[in-house]
């Protein structure tokens, strides 16, 4: 893979940039609008839940002109349906007049555009800000909704140095940011010379309600490294990351367990009829495999991801203890899953008691760098399923 002068990467929470050759705090033309993703999922017109939606971004907006960098609030309602949860961040190194406009545009936007009026949860980007908001709260959580990567074509010569110092650029800004308690800013900017006629400059910041070490897993889901198949731990991460173990993608770590969280992503998948990754396909977006199966299963609804061709009162059991198999396989800690003996021993014999399955890892990716590449500034909604409810429960 050729090395090029420039990264940049984004993530819904938290953003980052990579940035080399040109770096500027602002744009002499002003905002620079990115792109945003828009839940599928609409909310009824003139209901509670769009009037809290109006009041939240009036209080967004309204902090923003207060020298504020990073707000989240909640507007709640009667009911968990008729709340909202949002938030903005500036960018770290923008004056204030301009975060204000930033946030002032990101929720008008939100509010008119064609594609979020009626979306119950939505993200915007600008350079020099970030907007979002959801029926579901996101705050202090580890969610990645989307991202994109977008790779300057303009080779360096010196691939092998370059890259080098790139990755050490990239790890001194990331825990440079991350280096601060939760609700401190965390942001962080570095420049160092390439050589004598080019520097590089990178950037990094997390959400102030991320914790250090939460903000420290999103940098390392970041990270751009190259591999040597001969080490256990790798340079650079090869794969189909729908399937990837977090420890194989975040560290290049990789073991038994690793291919054990691969079966388990299988197993869920083929019940669910779903794949794992976040489809960009005609711009939709669906929640993520792991967030759905572990809400069903946490809501005691464990049926309710099982593809409609495969539901057979019948063998429901069969079928949950596999869900439950699949969650044990995925779990974020490699420790804790069980060993590829222990999974066909669950598998064969019916008889034998199943662990309780911990969290597992809500790991997801964004889009290649084509993809970036192609979709600029549009648009990208997303959904997030519905499924049916079932009373059916293992424990």
């Amino acid at each position: 893979m050729n090395s090029s002068m420039a990264w940049y990467l984004k993530y819904v929470i938290p953003f980052i940039f990579f940035i080399s050759l040109n770096f500027t705090a602002t744009r002499a033309q002003g905002l620079s609008y990115e792109y945003q993703v828009c839940s599928a999922n609409h909310f009824t017109p003139n209901s509670t839940f769009q009037r809290h939606l109006t009041t939240l971004f009036s209080s967004l907006s309204s902090k923003a002109s207060s020298n504020v960098q990073f707000f989240n609030n909640t507007v709640t309602g009667t009911n968990s349906s008729e709340t909202v949860y949002g938030l903005f961040m500036c960018r770290g190194d923008i004056p204030s007049d301009i975060c204000n406009n930033c946030v002032g545009n990101a929720t008008q936007r939100l509010s008119t555009h064609p594609d979020c009026i009626l979306s119950k949860a939505a993200v915007v980007y600008y350079d020099e800000c970030i907007v979002r908001y959801s029926n579901l709260s996101f705050f202090s959580s580890l969610t990645m909704l989307a991202g994109y990567v977008l790779p300057n074509p303009t080779n360096m010569t010196n691939q092998e140095s370059f890259k080098a110092l790139l990755y050490d650029t990239m790890n001194k800004t990331a825990d440079d940011a991350a280096d601060y308690p939760t609700g401190a800013k965390k942001f962080a900017t570095t420049e160092t010379n390439i050589d004598i006629f080019q520097k590089l400059y990178c950037l990094a910041q997390c959400t102030q309600d991320l914790s250090p070490g939460d903000c420290r897993i999103y940098f390392g889901m970041a990270r751009i490294v190259d591999i040597d198949q001969n080490r256990t731990e790798t340079d650079r991460i090869v794969g189909t990351y729908g399937y990837m173990a977090p420890e194989y993608a975040m560290l290049g770590q990789f073991s038994e367990k690793s291919d054990v969280f691969s079966f388990g992503i299988m197993i869920l998948e083929i019940i669910s009829g779903k794949k794992n990754a976040n489809s960009y396909v005609s711009h939709h977006v669906d929640e993520g495999l792991m967030t759905n199966v572990w809400r069903n299963w946490t809501d005691q609804t464990p049926l309710s991801i099982v593809d409609p061709n495969m539901k057979e009162n019948d063998y429901e059991s069969e079928v949950i203890r596999c869900i439950e198999i699949g969650l044990l396989c995925v779990q974020e800690n490699p420790n804790v899953r069980p060993t590829i003996g222990e999974v066909v021993s669950y598998l064969n014999d019916l008889t034998l008691e199943l662990p309780s399955p911990q969290e597992p890892a809500f790991f997801s990716h964004g889009i290649n760098e084509k993809e970036a590449m192609q979709q600029g500034s549009r648009s990208i909604p997303f959904s997030v399923n519905d499924m049916s409810i079932t009373d059916f429960y293992p424990r």
